[in-house]
């Protein structure tokens, strides 16, 4: 999508996840059915830009700054990815 006024374009990317996400914790025994069910219902990924690494990338192939943060200030994230049930 392209604005010819302000000569602005949005670009997008899609990444499809692989492989697994995994969490582990210690504490007192008597309560590790009580953690492994709430860090089953706790834990998550999240998507995010690494802002510093695309400012890095951005100005490593010229671009200026006021357009790196351009950019950056209107990023915006869909994400739909979840993690499923363990597997016993």
């Amino acid at each position: 999508m392209s604005d010819k006024q302000t000569g602005s374009r949005r670009v997008s990317v899609r990444k499809f996840g692989a492989g697994k996400s995994s969490a582990g914790m210690t504490g007192p025994a008597e309560f590790a059915a009580a953690a492994t069910d709430a860090l089953s219902r706790s834990f998550t990924t999240q998507a995010v830009v690494l802002a510093d690494q695309f400012r890095a990338l951005m100005r490593k192939q010229g671009v200026p700054p006021d357009a790196i943060e351009t950019f950056l200030s209107s990023v915006s994230i869909d994400d739909e990815s979840y993690l499923t049930d363990r597997r016993e």
